[in-house]
């Protein structure tokens, strides 16, 4: 059997937190906070996606 790790008793208490914040705040500012799931925008100028690409797909005509 495996052994818990951590103390637990933390996350209960931002769960008891969040239940007590749901009356004062929206639902989705808690849920989601103030940003989002996406990561934000490096330097703010492209599309997280775009930025990761190292390298170009080659075409057809490349590989022949």
């Amino acid at each position: 059997a495996r052994e818990a790790r951590g103390v637990p008793q933390i996350q209960w208490a931002s769960i008891a937190e969040a239940h007590q914040k749901i009356s004062e705040n929206e639902l989705s500012c808690i849920l989601v906070g103030g940003i989002g799931f996406e990561p934000m925008k490096p330097r703010g100028q492209l599309v997280y996606s775009q930025s990761r690409l190292t390298t170009s797909v080659p075409t057809l005509e490349s590989l022949l």
